[in-house]
């Protein structure tokens, strides 16, 4: 099932993740949560379009990711409390990805489905690959099961790296409070590049 993911996705994403987190920083004045309205938010609004799915509680969204990492990767006891949660946020997932699926195939029967998000991708693969629909909606769950909370990850990381280098930190802080998204920017880049100096 080779061209499912392209090399074009990564750099889609790359620009979709700078908007997203652009437009928080710029309509945040001055005040925002960084890890619930720009960690959490922006894989997980990246994550709805590049998959094709469509979901109005984008946090709640993230937030069945979150549960299904937590179960597979978080939980060696096997707690019926995460266990729990987790089966629910399955369930939940699982009906966007069922209605994302629908959707797919009426534009297909339509003449209308394009290859512009994995899951239309799988949908026009669905034949010649002899794929089921539980198959499609396993590979979606799992794949952003893996990107949300890995993503997450990574950025709450990067803030812990942040937090580590006085100078870098209070750069930061004062660009938060002018406002000055731009500085915000260089700091996020310098951190992903490993320039941060304390």
């Amino acid at each position: 099932m080779a061209g499912l993911i392209r090399r074009e996705d990564a750099d889609w994403m790359a620009d979709k993740s700078g908007a997203f987190a652009a437009a928080l920083l710029d309509n945040s004045k001055g005040r925002i949560d960084v890890v619930q309205d720009v960690i959490k938010r922006v894989p997980a609004e990246i994550a709805l379009r590049f998959f094709g799915l469509q979901c109005d509680d984008v946090d709640g969204f993230a937030d069945w990711t979150i549960a299904l990492s937590a179960m597979l990767f978080g939980d060696p006891y096997g707690k019926p409390a995460v266990r729990a949660v987790a089966v629910n946020a399955a369930r939940r997932l699982g009906a966007v990805i069922d209605e994302a699926l629908v959707r797919a195939r009426q534009r297909a029967a339509a003449g209308r489905l394009q290859d512009d998000t994995l899951l239309a991708r799988l949908v026009l693969a669905q034949g010649a690959h002899g794929l089921t629909d539980a198959e499609m909606r396993a590979m979606v769950t799992g794949m952003i099961t893996g990107f949300v909370p890995t993503n997450m990850l990574a950025g709450t990381n990067m803030l812990e790296v942040l937090a580590q280098h006085p100078h870098g930190w209070d750069a930061a802080v004062t660009a938060a409070r002018a406002g000055d998204s731009g500085t915000m920017r260089a700091l996020v880049n310098n951190m992903v590049n490993g320039t941060t100096k304390g």
